[in-house]
């Protein structure tokens, strides 16, 4: 007995070597020679050579339109001019619209007083002097009586003495701005100051809560040509304003025609070419390919009314400003179409040229994409699979024509068939569990344990009337079952000794319930045993018996060993005392299938279940006092009257 026991810790007769890694690593491979290509060429050939193709496409076809024009006039730098320009103007409002805003908020906190001709032109003179936009600030009361500065295009500063306001001077707009309801900056009609012509915007001067007066920056024909023919500049385009009466207000190449002149009817302006917009004609945009709000006409510049459009003429493109005077302007600029033409169909051309490459490179994009991702993804989820020791799945990965990808499927497979090899020799349960729990969990630390040994009664006897196989198989048959029942119970299978298991519970992750897990454990083995005995019974096979022992107590847990070999394993005096419990059942097993006794301490931290029944107090060997013993109710039968007593019994 002495013999077996010692082989049971030993962990029995070691089967055949295990292929080495170097052998499982060479068992995919085959002798043909596969033909591959590298993933990075590939990559630089596909993609590298699509976009050169897009490229050289469109430049080709761009330079072998026309050299004479390098930008498209109805694209988007056409969209971009108007805008440009809808923006500068905005601009230039705004700040107006924020320079009376300012100033009736200073008014407010008693900055100056309306009326206080001093205290009122030193206010006036700062805004002046900072502000490029405004020309003219006014400071009206309720009943229509001003003052104020006026800037001259030299740069002086003018005083407009305290006086009653002219109706023409004030307009319409003045009597709705003291009229309304809630303060806010508004724009009224233009007026005519001297034959000038004058945007202003106005806002309320409130004080304590009442209207006292109002406070209006006036932006004359100086301030909108400057900067229309700043952004004629800017953009190389003829830039124009219109008011409501097709008048012109603004010319980016005429400045000079407005001398003396607040605006002048499109009828009678000095330049043929826009005078075309009058019978201009709007053109379909059925693609809205032109933003809300911007329309495109085209003109028959010299044929006459009815001929057919020949390639005079020109392009304009406008757009309605709503929030610079009462009634909305117009932007625009325009273009000849004799100098636009040729830049359309190359245009065009070029576009077309650029989608049809465009569209190719990103369906060559996909397929390629797809094609390399697919096997990728497989060795990905492989790879997944394999860390969590799910090696259920045989089936080797495919192999690839592109050399890494075909190298990592290789590899993958080499690695399925070496972790299926080394599953055989360690618990996959408790490799996942130390794989989830982090590399701390193998650090040796003393902690709670719980140990169930269990051991096959007689097996020797029984062995000796079968062959190796038949061992073998009954063996694997009966640890089979074991192990489901533990791993079941959340416990893991330390190692197999001869006929016999050692698991724990309470490692490497805690479990408060690990007696209770230890003791569910025992029941599911007995009645795993007692089920499968019946089949045994059934094809004329002698029934097994089975011996548990469980105890909870201190141990060290987590790697032991030394060189190049070590086990995940619980060692100390817990160890050795559920190990002297298993031997202990041997008294007791009389004709039972099985006995399961369990000590003090594992009834206590289970929490004293009904199911264990005393079975007295025994002097294990190697523990220097008696200990409590306690036997599992298999049956619901056992009452602490009916045990049979056995040499140690106190």
């Amino acid at each position: 007995m002495a013999r077996k026991r010692a082989d049971r810790f030993d962990g029995g007769r070691d089967g055949d070597d295990p292929l080495s890694l170097r052998e499982v690593s060479e068992l995919p491979a085959t002798n043909k020679r596969r033909t591959t290509i590298s993933l990075r060429w590939l990559m630089i050939l596909a993609f590298g050579g699509l976009v050169a193709l897009s490229v050289g496409t469109v430049l080709a076809i761009s330079v072998a339109a026309n050299f004479a024009n390098t930008f498209s006039l109805l694209g988007a730098q056409s969209i971009q001019t108007i805008e440009g320009i809808e923006n500068s103007i905005r601009s230039q409002t705004l700040q107006a619209e924020q320079t009376v805003e300012g100033l009736a908020k200073l008014y407010q906190d008693d900055g100056f007083e309306i009326g206080d001709a001093q205290g009122q032109r030193d206010i006036l003179k700062s805004v002046l002097l900072t502000s490029r936009v405004v020309e003219t600030l006014l400071v009206y009361d309720v009943h229509g009586w001003r003052s104020g500065l006026f800037r001259t295009v030299q740069g002086d500063l003018i005083d407009l003495p305290w006086k009653p306001a002219s109706e023409a001077e004030i307009g319409s707009g003045f009597h709705e701005l003291m009229a309304s309801e809630e303060p806010a900056a508004a724009w009224g009609e233009p007026v005519f100051v001297d034959d000038i012509l004058f945007h202003s915007v106005g806002y309320p001067l409130i004080r304590n809560g009442e209207l006292q007066g109002a406070v209006v920056a006036a932006v004359g024909r100086h301030t909108v040509n400057r900067f229309v023919v700043e952004l004629g500049r800017q953009t190389e385009a003829t830039v124009f304003v219109m008011d409501a009466d097709q008048a012109l207000v603004a010319h980016s190449r005429l400045p000079q025609v407005f001398k003396g002149k607040p605006n002048i009817p499109l009828s009678e302006f000095p330049d043929p070419a826009l005078r075309e917009i009058a019978t201009a004609e709007p053109l379909d945009d059925p693609e809205n390919h032109m933003p809300q709000g911007m329309t495109v006409y085209e003109s028959a510049g010299g044929a006459s009314q009815g001929q057919q459009r020949g390639p005079g003429g020109h392009v304009f493109i406008t757009r309605q400003l709503t929030n610079f005077a009462l009634d909305p302007y117009t932007i625009g600029v325009y273009y000849s179409k004799a100098d636009i033409g040729t830049e359309i169909m190359r245009a065009v051309r070029s576009a077309i040229a650029g989608v049809v490459a465009l569209a190719l490179a990103v369906l060559a994009a996909i397929f390629i994409a797809r094609w390399l991702s697919r096997p990728l993804h497989n060795i990905a989820t492989a790879a997944t699979r394999y860390s969590q020791l799910d090696l259920a799945d045989d089936r080797p990965l495919p192999r690839s024509r592109v050399r890494e990808i075909d190298e990592q499927a290789v590899a993958m497979n080499s690695m399925h068939t070496a972790l299926s090899q080394f599953s055989q020799y360690v618990p996959k349960t408790l490799v996942a569990r130390l794989l989830s729990s982090g590399t701390e969990a193998t650090r040796s630390v003393e902690r709670e344990v719980t140990i169930l040994f269990s051991d096959i009664v007689g097996f020797t006897a029984l062995s000796e009337h079968m062959n190796a196989a038949e061992t073998a198989a009954a063996l694997n048959e009966h640890f089979d079952l074991v192990s489901t029942c533990i791993g079941g119970c959340q416990g893991t299978v330390d190692k197999f000794m001869g006929d016999g298991v050692m698991a724990f519970w309470g490692a490497p992750e805690a479990d408060d319930n690990q007696a209770a897990h230890a003791l569910e454990a025992a029941h599911q083995m007995v009645q795993a045993v007692s089920a499968e005995n019946r089949r045994r019974e059934q094809v004329g096979k002698k029934p097994l018996a089975m011996r548990i022992g469980i105890h909870t107590g201190r141990a060290v847990v987590g790697n032991i060993g030394g060189g190049e070999r070590h086990n995940y394993t619980v060692v100390g005096d817990t160890v050795n005392v559920a190990n002297r419990l298993e031997q202990l059942g041997k008294e007791l097993i009389g004709d039972e299938e099985a006995v399961v006794l369990v000590s003090a301490a594992t009834r206590q931290s289970a929490g004293d279940p009904s199911s264990l029944v005393p079975a007295g107090s025994h002097d294990l060997r190697g523990r220097a006092g008696p200990i409590s013993v306690y036997m599992l109710d298999i049956h619901g039968t056992a009452r602490p009257e009916n045990i049979v007593a056995f040499p140690g019994t106190a």
